[in-house]
């Protein structure tokens, strides 16, 4: 009977820590410039191709590169779908690295704090990006953005 608010205790720890890496996130995310009207809609929809992991194996990683190859050079498109290739990989391989927390007996507090803190990343920023995407501004990614973009 021990174990249960020691579980819900750790759970709620993540579920904070997540939220605090989630604030920091969304407040270094920058604009990275102007979308033209004309290429709105495609530059949500390369923020939002990174979901498609979620309902298509692999998709998060196929939707991106296809939008990638069929973007032009430079343009934000092209820009936006590097970003969620770059965010969906991280995700991934940060998710290996959970797997390896998880099997640690003294790491499994820092693990859950790294599942809601990624969880929450890989979630909110692409619709964060969409949304700039519609307003009109290019959304550069804290952390990936800028590495996948040159920006």
């Amino acid at each position: 009977m021990v174990l249960a608010p020691l579980i819900l205790g750790l759970i709620l720890l993540g579920l904070f820590a997540g939220g605090i890496v989630l604030f920091l996130a969304l407040a270094s995310t920058r604009s990275g410039g102007a979308v033209a009207s004309e290429d709105r809609m495609m530059t949500a929809l390369a923020h939002l191709a990174g979901y498609g992991g979620y309902i298509i194996p692999v998709g998060g990683v196929l939707l991106p590169i296809l939008l990638m190859m069929g973007a032009e050079e430079g343009s934000t498109v092209k820009l936006a779908a590097k970003q969620a290739l770059g965010l969906n990989v991280f995700v991934f391989l940060a998710s290996l690295l959970l797997v390896v927390l998880w099997f640690t007996v003294v790491l499994i507090p820092v693990a859950w704090a790294v599942t809601a803190a990624l969880g929450f990343v890989a979630l909110v920023l692409p619709a964060v990006g969409a949304i700039q995407a519609m307003n009109g501004r290019l959304c550069i990614y804290p952390f990936i953005g800028s590495m996948v973009t040159g920006r």
